[in-house]
């Protein structure tokens, strides 16, 4: 069985200050994916932050997306780290690996949810970046547009934990539009859920797990990728194994 993938969740937040440059460096050390939240600010660009107001991850206060690019560049996201845009992460990554762009929106906010959906998709034409990208949300509307303009990035349905029945339709509904993933909540995630995905010919991806036992019930499982906190620790134990 092949190992999962260790993929940095809020691009290692675990390791550095959560959806920060610094983050991504980290995950470029140990990672085979890093995952980020993204909104749109004031400007209208793609910016990494998980949630919707500013207070609980920088030193701002107020909505995100009434804070402009320049001042979220000012911002301090902790240890110093400003709020990256999403451009600035892409360049640095640079195709060394991939990069899950979970969108941010209220779904009640189909405009809004539209606007960052193609800001999003604009910023990785701009850099090349459609192979090693992916696009990431609970919105599934919003994941099957993504499919219809951008068919050449790679997608996934995120879902809270759903009954069997529920897994069943979400990954009939994920392989009928051309989602090749979805991604579940750890404590939704067993063989089962797995065999589920892999039926309908989709990965799976499991968030969010932090401790050796987690790991090591998931790569049993068969989960394609774990998302982690601390990607150094689940790439040294999957080496140990």
């Amino acid at each position: 069985m092949a190992a999962p993938l260790v993929i940095a969740h809020a691009a290692a937040a675990g390791e550095a200050p959560a959806n920060t440059l610094a983050g991504v460096r980290a995950a470029l050390e140990s990672a085979d994916a890093v995952e980020i939240d993204l909104r749109l600010c004031a400007d209208g660009a793609p910016v990494l932050l998980h949630d919707e107001t500013l207070e609980r991850a920088t030193d701002l206060s107020g909505p995100v997306r009434e804070a402009s690019l320049a001042r979220l560049a000012r911002a301090d996201a902790g240890g110093g780290e400003p709020v990256p845009a999403l451009d600035e992460a892409l360049a640095l990554v640079a195709g060394r690996m991939a990069v899950f762009c979970e969108l941010k929106a209220a779904p009640a906010r189909r405009d809004e949810c539209e606007a960052l959906l193609d800001a999003v998709l604009a910023v990785v034409r701009r850099r090349g970046a459609e192979g090693w990208t992916a696009l990431h949300s609970f919105d599934r509307a919003l994941v099957e547009r993504a499919r219809r303009l951008a068919p050449d990035v790679e997608a996934a349905f995120i879902a809270q934990p759903p009954p069997p029945v529920e897994l069943e339709a979400l990954c009939a509904r994920a392989a009928a539009h051309g989602v090749g993933a979805i991604s579940l909540r750890r404590e939704a995630t067993d063989a089962r859920a797995v065999a589920t995905a892999r039926r309908h010919g989709l990965r799976l991806w499991v968030w969010t797990a932090d401790e050796p036992a987690h790991w090591r019930r998931l790569a049993l499982d068969g989960a394609d990728g774990i998302a982690t906190n601390h990607p150094a620790r689940l790439r040294a134990w999957l080496r140990s194994r």
